[in-house]
């Protein structure tokens, strides 16, 4: 079940990919070289912030199938700390 702080983080990943369209249509109406480069830029923002908000919900995920399958024990968070650190593993 996602957080507050994960539907922020979706919400603000989602808002983030239609300001870039946006600006990449008004760009293409408009033919400004300027616009099309923050078009870009913003494209490149919102991929950057997909891509980490795509990899911390996958470590979340691995982590919640680990407790479940038993090879973590449960731990309990006290949702206003921040999470404890991780490390990864192969």
């Amino acid at each position: 079940m996602n957080t507050k702080c994960d539907n922020c983080l979706i919400a603000t990943m989602l808002i983030m990919q239609q300001i870039a369209c946006i600006l990449r249509c008004v760009a293409m109406i408009t033919g400004s070289d300027e616009l099309q480069g923050i078009a870009d830029i913003m494209t490149l923002i919102a991929d950057l912030l997909y891509c980490s908000v795509c990899a911390c919900m996958q470590t979340q995920h691995k982590m919640e199938m680990d407790v479940r399958d038993g090879k973590l024990a449960p731990k309990v968070m006290n949702p206003d700390m921040p999470p404890t650190a991780q490390g990864m593993q192969r």
